[in-house]
């Protein structure tokens, strides 16, 4: 009996889905276009409540604006100066009072991926090679 009371109690609590963490209730999105010497760099926020302030910042700008009705949007433009072949990751963040949201854009060359570590081989008393693996 006891057997059927624990399968059952996880049964039920399998079934509760997670909730996922609190947000802000705001929708961020950022979207890059080539200038000279960089990228045009366009955060837009877009309210899905109403909020009673929402803050900007996007690539060391910062703009504050009132009051925000849920469906209204809200851009801020930055210019972020990126060298020639190489690349950045900018984060923009749309806060709240309570809460934040934030968006992560790679402008410019893509990161280089890191080489593979080198693969070590191991030869076992029986004559046999075996590849480590870390």
């Amino acid at each position: 009996m006891k057997q059927l009371v624990v399968v059952a109690a996880l049964l039920v609590c399998s079934a509760v889905p997670a909730h996922a963490k609190p947000t802000a209730p705001v929708e961020v999105r950022l979207a890059a276009t080539p200038v000279r010497g960089g990228y045009q760099v366009t955060l837009t926020a877009t309210a899905t409540h109403d909020v009673p302030a929402l803050v900007l910042e996007l690539a060391g700008k910062r703009v504050a604006f009132p009051a925000t009705r849920a469906r209204q949007i809200r851009t801020l433009v930055a210019t972020v100066t990126v060298a020639p072949g190489a690349g950045v990751d900018v984060v923009g963040v749309a806060r709240t009072s309570t809460r934040n949201r934030a968006a992560v854009l790679h402008v410019g060359a893509a990161a280089a991926k890191p080489a593979a570590p080198p693969a070590i081989t191991r030869t076992l008393p029986d004559g046999r090679e075996i590849a480590e693996v870390r």
